[in-house]
C-alpha cells in the first residue's frame, strides 16, 4: 500500500512542468523518499526506482538528487532543468530517449556506468562543476553538440557503440578520454579544448576529426605498445601557440572583457598513432619523455610507414627523424630491463638470445 502511494505522489510530480524540488519535498531523497544513504543502495538493488515516463522539464533541484540505479522506461525529459546540488544518476538505466537538453548542473554531475539505450541528448548542456561519465555505455546517438564542460569532464572507458557529437563543445578544464571505445564516427569539430585532454589507451575505429577544433594545450595520443593504431586528422585544425593571448569582449557594451594566456598547444605522442597534419604543425608534435628509446623508435617508423609513405612526404620523414633525435638525444638507447644482470631475472632471456641469435 506504501509503494502504491508512494508511485502515485511521484507520478503526480512528474506530470507538472516547471516543478522546484526543495528538501522538504524532494521524492528521492531519505527520508521523503526512498531509505536513509547507509541502507539506500542495498534496497534500491533490490526495489529500483522505475518510470515509465518522467517529465521532469524545467525542474529546479535545490538540494542533492539521487537517481542511483534507477530505470526509465519511457522518455525521460529534463529540458532546463537546473541541479543546484549533487545530480547522482550513477548505474542509472535509460531505455528510451534521455533529454538533457539545456540543462545545468552547477555541482557534481555523476552519470558513472549509466547505461543509454537510446539517444542521450546533452545538447547544450552546461556542467559547471565535474562531472563523471566513467564507465557510461552509449548504444544510441550521444549528442554533446555545444555542451560546456566547465570542471573536470571524465569519460574515462566510456563506450560508444554509435555516433559520438561533440561540436562546438567547449572544456574548461581536464577532458579525460583515456580507455575510451569509439565504436562508430567520433566529431570533434569546432570544439575548443582550453586545458589538457587526454586520448591515451582510447580506441578510435574510425577517423577522429579535429578540424576548426582550438587546441590551447597539450593533448595526449597513442596507445604504447599495441597493434591498435588511433586514428587523428588535425589538417584543419586551430593549434594555438604559447602563451599567445585572446581577447574577449563584449559584444553588447564593446568593451574589453578579459585577456587570457594559454599554455600553448602540444601534441604529446604516448603510442603509435596515424596523423593526418601539415609539415607547418610538426612543430606541435612531441614524443613522450617517459618512453624508452625503442618505442619513440617504433612510433616514428609506423608514422613513417602510415601516415608519411613515399617520396612525396620526404620533408615531413625528414622532420620526424629531427623529432626523434631531439627526444632521444639525452637518452640512452638501450632500456633498463635490457641490462643484463645475475640480480635481474628478467635480464636473463635478452642475455641467451643476444649471445646465441641476436646482433650477429
Amino acid at each position: 500500500m506504501k509503494s502504491k502511494k508512494r508511485k502515485i505522489i511521484i507520478t503526480f510530480l512528474l506530470c507538472l512542468t516547471g516543478v522546484t524540488f526543495a528538501q522538504e519535498q524532494n521524492p528521492t531523497i531519505w527520508p521523503y523518499g526512498g531509505l536513509e544513504d547507509s541502507k539506500r543502495r542495498q534496497y534500491m538493488k533490490k526495489n529500483p526506482l522505475t518510470f515509465n515516463q518522467a517529465n521532469f522539464n524545467k525542474a529546479q533541484f535545490h538540494n542533492r538528487v539521487d537517481f542511483r540505479e534507477a530505470k526509465f522506461e519511457g522518455r525521460a525529459d529534463f529540458w532546463r532543468a537546473q541541479f543546484d546540488s549533487l545530480a547522482d544518476f550513477r548505474e542509472a538505466q535509460f531505455d528510451s530517449y534521455a533529454n538533457f537538453w539545456l540543462a545545468e548542473f552547477h555541482s557534481l554531475a555523476v552519470f558513472e556506468a549509466v547505461k543509454f539505450d537510446s539517444l542521450a541528448d546533452f545538447w547544450l548542456a552546461h556542467f559547471n562543476s565535474r562531472s563523471d561519465f566513467r564507465r557510461a555505455k552509449f548504444r544510441g546517438f550521444a549528442n554533446f553538440r555545444e555542451s560546456i564542460f566547465g570542471g573536470q569532464a571524465n569519460f574515462f572507458k566510456v563506450q560508444f557503440d554509435n555516433y559520438a557529437d561533440f561540436w562546438k563543445a567547449k572544456f574548461d578544464s581536464l577532458g579525460d578520454f583515456k580507455g575510451a571505445i569509439f565504436k562508430n564516427k567520433v566529431n570533434f569539430n569546432s570544439t575548443k579544448f582550453n586545458k589538457t585532454v587526454d586520448f591515451r589507451y582510447a580506441q578510435i575505429d574510425s577517423i577522429a576529426d579535429f578540424s576548426l577544433t582550438e587546441i590551447r594545450d597539450t593533448i595526449f595520443v597513442g596507445i604504447p605498445r599495441s597493434s591498435i593504431l588511433q586514428k587523428y586528422d588535425f589538417t584543419r585544425a586551430k593549434l594555438l601557440k604559447a602563451n599567445e593571448q585572446i581577447i574577449q569582449t563584449d559584444k553588447i557594451k564593446k568593451t574589453l572583457k578579459r585577456t587570457i594566456k594559454y599554455p600553448g598547444a602540444k601534441i604529446l605522442i604516448y603510442g603509435s598513432v596515424d596523423l593526418r597534419i601539415q609539415l607547418e604543425k610538426f612543430k606541435f608534435i612531441t614524443l613522450c619523455d617517459t618512453l624508452d628509446y625503442y618505442v619513440k623508435k617504433d612510433i616514428i617508423s609506423t608514422l613513417k610507414e602510415v601516415s608519411f609513405k613515399g617520396d612525396k612526404y620526404s620533408k615531413e620523414r625528414f622532420e620526424l627523424d629531427y623529432i626523434f633525435d631531439r627526444s632521444t638525444m639525452y637518452q640512452k638507447e638501450s632500456p633498463d630491463y635490457e641490462k643484463y644482470s645475475a640480480f635481474n631475472p628478467i635480464s636473463w632471456g635478452h642475455f641467451l638470445y643476444n649471445l646465441t641469435m641476436g646482433l650477429g
